[in-house]
């Protein structure tokens, strides 16, 4: 017998008294030992050098300037209704492009969230992503990355479709406006569907959903 069994109750699926009372002490003991050091007049101070994130998933508020005739797309999930924009269920093979910028006086990294799903294939388009700036003589791309959206959430026989969010960094981009273009590879008979774009500082790692993490309902996309 493990000296950790008393800790759990005889299914193992929960804790015994004794576990729960040691659990108990030690969330205490956390709390206590935090607020020995918490400041009294505690200040919300700057989040590095800033970031500028934009992300319409739950709100659906879409703050940046897109491409005339896309469509901010709602689903209505388990627990909340969820946003994306996209070229809609009717032009799902078109193209579109969002604008955004860095309003920083040195270079940022460039994130895109987007809806993925699994088990593979993805019910949506591997798809081309290019950023561009604007210059004396015209556009000048930045960079290019095929993204193939399907979930890394994990596999579940059980499950037709997961769908759920994720994030990819397009690389560097300058002080000032930038353009976001997208072009579907392949037909898959759903739109590529953004949900938010971030300007961060160079070096962060591309990860989280700025929002649920995942819906695993089936047939709702």
């Amino acid at each position: 017998m493990s000296p950790w069994d008393q800790y759990y109750s005889e299914d193992y699926k929960g804790l015994s008294v004794r576990g729960h009372v040691l659990l108990n002490d030690a969330i205490r003991n956390a709390v206590e030992s935090s607020l020995e050091i918490y400041p009294l007049q505690p200040r919300i101070g700057a989040w590095g050098n800033g970031d500028s994130c934009y992300s319409w998933y739950t709100s659906g508020q879409i703050p940046i300037p897109y491409k005339d005739g896309l469509v901010r797309e709602r689903f209505h999930s388990a627990s909340q209704d969820l946003y994306a924009l996209s070229t809609g269920r009717q032009n799902p093979n078109d193209f579109g492009w969002l604008a955004v910028a860095n309003p920083y006086n040195t270079d940022r990294s460039l994130f895109l969230s987007f809806m993925a799903s699994e088990p593979a294939p993805s019910i949506y388009p591997q798809t081309a992503i290019r950023v561009y700036t604007k210059t004396m003589d015209g556009e000048n791309l930045l960079t290019k990355v095929i993204v193939n959206p399907i979930s890394s959430y994990g596999d579940n026989e059980m499950i037709d479709v997961v769908n759920s969010i994720k994030t990819v960094n397009l690389g560097i981009i300058p002080p000032g406006p930038a353009v976001i273009r997208w072009d579907p590879l392949e037909r898959t008979g759903k739109p590529f569907r953004i949900t938010a774009v971030n300007v961060v500082m160079s070096g962060t790692k591309a990860t989280g959903v700025l929002g649920p993490a995942v819906d695993m309902r089936k047939g709702l996309y």
